[in-house]
């Protein structure tokens, strides 16, 4: 397995995810080892108010949200460094706000991520395979090996 390969494990509440070390960009300051569920149905990746106490992350402004069950919120977006595998830190995203104090996690993994990745979730064996940033495949569709 390469570092940018990952294992991972379904919580008590069955949502996949990863152990990930979340940095402030500016001073440093780690949060070690924080739960960040995987949620392909999050457009945006979040982030929880405790974190951004924690390790002190200003706000870079306010948008306008539109939420399924809550209607029009206006959200506050922090920049945060994520750290994967100890090894490979992906920079600047722009997480927002995760209005849920009860979720189960410090950080949502949304799309804005995600769309990078490679994800096979595996229900009957509860696990998945992470593949961050993965190398465009030799063999791609429709061509055949000679």
């Amino acid at each position: 397995m390469n570092k940018q390969e990952f294992n991972g494990q379904l919580d008590e509440f069955g949502f996949p995810f990863l152990l990930v070390d979340l940095i402030n960009p500016l001073t440093n300051q780690t949060i070690v080892k924080a739960k960040a569920i995987i949620d392909t149905g999050a457009a945006y990746s979040h982030i929880k108010q405790h974190v951004i106490d924690e390790i002190n992350i200003k706000s870079n402004g306010e948008i306008d949200t539109k939420h399924l069950t809550d209607g029009n919120l206006k959200t506050g977006v922090f920049k945060i460094n994520i750290r994967f595998n100890e090894s490979i830190t992906v920079p600047d995203i722009e997480a927002r706000l995760l209005h849920l104090p009860e979720y189960p996690s410090d950080l949502i993994i949304g799309l804005d991520i995600l769309r990078y990745c490679d994800f096979h979730y595996n229900s009957v064996e509860k696990s998945f395979l992470f593949y961050l940033f993965p190398k465009v495949q030799a063999n791609q569709k429709g061509q055949t090996d000679s």
